[in-house]
């Protein structure tokens, strides 16, 4: 979850860019995004993300690559073959896939930031004593 955190803000971005465009974005994603993506969709395939009734709709056109991306996922398997999988892709795949873990990046950021908040609060309140 950390690999997806520490990219949330480029694969946000990845869902808002025109598809004639992804392709050549996709090959210029470092290798350590290329893997965020594939821990994606081992989170979606093992049942680890909630998902509505409409998201799961759209991802069932996309069954066979998301399984060949979660085949790709162990480190042993060169990124160039994950990457070629996702850039391949057509009809909102990426969208379809990354929208689901937006929500639980944005609540996950926002503990971070509240509890560190909380920190540095209760050393000011400790400080004051």
């Amino acid at each position: 979850m950390k690999r997806i955190e520490k990219h949330s803000q480029v694969l946000e971005a990845l869902t808002r860019i025109p598809p004639t465009a992804l392709s050549t974005v996709v090959t210029k994603l470092e290798p350590d995004v290329i893997r965020a993506l594939a821990e994606i969709t081992t989170n979606i395939l093992e049942n680890n993300v909630q998902m509505t009734k409409t998201q799961k709709q759209k991802l069932k056109k996309f069954k066979t690559p998301l399984r060949n991306i979660k085949a790709c996922c162990h480190k042993t398997v060169p990124i160039n073959k994950v990457r070629k999988i996702v850039k391949n892709q057509r009809g909102g795949f990426l969208p379809a896939v990354i929208a689901p873990i937006l929500p639980l990046i944005g609540k996950a950021v926002l503990s971070g930031v509240v509890a560190g908040g909380a920190g540095l609060v209760t050393k000011k309140l400790l400080d004051d004593e």
